[in-house]
């Protein structure tokens, strides 16, 4: 079993992130404070224009195909934007993987919304970061995921759900050791084997 820590951080305007953190996003905790403040659709405006000019266009040309479904208010697409800008805030800090909050997946998983998770991973890897999806509910993600043929790159989980998932899951896993460090667990191409896992949490591999 390889294991490995890293900084689990969230992004807020002013603050520097350490570099080589994983990114939580969307920071919904100050999302729903600008929200209270002026309203949903405000609250991303007024992340978009502080971005670099450059950053506005990228954004908007990445985002014309979804074009329609942002003018309606699509739940999945406002979200994504918001991890966008994230993202695209984080570059100086070369953050090394982007994971969406527990808050998002864990409601995505309660309705089913696979296009929330292929877009997120989708998004994640375009701007080249290892995509993971942070739960409260492992069992229950793993199996929407393994059912929607969707494999994130790791999954973090509480540390009371236990470090045994690694062998399990098939997947890297992220166990929370405190509220800023994920201690990583991967299990061996050995230790999969020896395993077996189980066919109801083991991820696709394609």
């Amino acid at each position: 079993m390889a294991k490995m820590k890293q900084q689990i951080v969230f992004f807020e305007e002013g603050k520097t992130l350490p570099s080589g953190s994983v990114l939580a996003a969307p920071n919904m905790v100050a999302y729903i404070r600008d929200v209270l403040d002026v309203g949903p659709i405000g609250a991303v405006v007024k992340r978009f224009i502080k971005l670099p000019v450059l950053d506005m266009v990228r954004l908007g040309l990445r985002n014309l195909p979804h074009l329609l479904k942002i003018v309606g208010k699509d739940f999945v697409s406002g979200l994504l934007i918001l991890v966008e800008i994230e993202l695209l805030k984080s570059k100086k800090a070369k953050i090394a993987s982007v994971v969406l909050t527990d808050q998002v997946s864990d409601l995505g998983i309660a309705f089913g919304n696979n296009v929330l998770y292929d877009r997120f991973i989708k998004l994640a890897h375009a701007y080249e970061k290892d995509a993971g999806i942070w739960t409260n509910n492992f069992k229950t993600t793993a199996i929407r995921l393994g059912k929607w043929r969707l494999r994130p790159d790791f999954m973090v989980v509480p540390q009371e759900t236990g470090r045994d998932l690694w062998e399990t899951s098939g997947i890297k896993i992220g166990v929370i050791e405190n509220k800023a460090e994920l201690v990583f667990y991967q299990a061996t191409a050995k230790n999969e084997e020896r395993s077996g896992g189980s066919r109801l949490l083991r991820l696709p591999t394609t």
